[in-house]
């Protein structure tokens, strides 16, 4: 009997000579492991979530950062959430709007109404609260990029990761510029995630691209969504 395996990733290698009634009974432990664990949050998120905290101890009402805490912290809904901005509503007194959303955009339904019952729980006396989920403002990312012979594959996957970490880091409503009304996704930073992927292949961008060519307005209450479409020259 040669090469037999096991279930657990065991194998056995048998040399020698045989008969129908030998027996070699043995024991096989296995790891109980069946899958690799996950974080329940990242630790950029937990150190928000920390630093959100202490502001929920004051007794003057609530701020943004505490806003942010209690709506991460709602036990359904809150992992999906990676940003919120709050403001005093212009209209009703009293009241908070709060705008959430996740690493793509808006949360899920069921999400945003378990993570509005939470907040409004927890909202101080005399005040009130709206829990609402963030806009979306397309991005087309449409460029041409030179990549090395071989590594079309390993510098695309490379790019899209940093662009979607872009666009998760972009806060709601936008970068904001001193002096300068609104708020934007700007072209640098674009253009940054972009190149920096040389370790994974990319060997020139060129600019300026087809699109976008300058900082894009995001409107407020609103994340930016990209679509990348790229091509790709080999060298």
């Amino acid at each position: 009997i040669s090469g037999v395996t096991l279930t657990t990733g065991l194998t056995l290698t048998f040399t020698g000579t045989f008969t129908g009634a030998d027996d070699f009974p043995f024991i096989s432990y296995g790891s109980w492991i069946t899958k690799a664990g996950t974080d329940y949050e990242t630790d950029p998120a937990l150190q928000g979530r920390d630093k959100g905290r202490w502001p929920t101890l004051s007794i003057a009402g609530g701020t943004a950062a505490g806003y942010d805490f209690l709506c991460r912290s709602a036990p359904n809904g809150g992992a999906e959430i990676v940003r919120t901005f709050s403001a005093p509503d212009p209209t009703i007194p009293a009241q908070v709007d709060i705008v959430v959303a996740g690493a793509t955009g808006p949360i899920s339904i069921a999400g945003l109404a378990a993570v509005a019952a939470f907040v409004a729980n927890r909202t101080p006396l005399g005040s009130l609260s709206s829990v609402v989920n963030a806009t979306v403002t397309p991005v087309t990312i449409t460029c041409q990029i030179y990549v090395g012979a071989g590594q079309q594959a390993a510098a695309d996957a490379a790019i899209q990761l940093a662009l979607s970490a872009l666009a998760a880091a972009t806060p709601i409503g936008g970068n904001t510029l001193p002096g300068v009304a609104g708020g934007f996704l700007f072209l640098a930073d674009i253009i940054e995630a972009i190149e920096d992927q040389k370790p994974s292949g990319v060997r020139h961008l060129t600019l300026p691209m087809t699109g976008p060519t300058a900082d894009v307005p995001i409107t407020a209450a609103s994340v930016p969504v990209l679509t990348f479409v790229p091509t790709y020259v080999i060298v």
